[in-house]
């Protein structure tokens, strides 16, 4: 899921997602692609929106214990692109 492709809103010419951070109320900023790999759909949709929020390091802690879950996460940070996944998130090669 692209957290700010289709629905998002801008404020002052800066782009916020639909998906709200609850601790600020605010819709996540910046460019970011999240895909999450999981048996259930419904599980995979809210994992994806969790891993939008809380972009840190902790979260894919979290999921490295999960089995079958697993992740991986497209931003940009200072103009360069990072990508963070789970260890065992399907082998994928990125494309310039």
């Amino acid at each position: 899921m692209q957290v700010d492709v289709y629905q998002f809103f801008e404020v002052d010419g800066k782009r916020y997602s639909h998906i709200g951070n609850p601790k600020t109320g605010i819709g996540v900023s910046g460019p970011m692609s999240v895909t999450v790999v999981a048996p259930q759909g419904s599980a995979a949709d809210a994992m994806a929106s969790a891993v939008s929020v809380r972009f840190v390091s902790d979260q894919f802690k979290v999921l490295e214990n999960q089995n079958e879950i697993h992740a991986c996460v497209i931003r940009f940070e200072d103009g360069k692109r990072v990508i963070r996944k789970t260890n065992r998130f399907p082998q994928i090669q990125f494309v310039e």
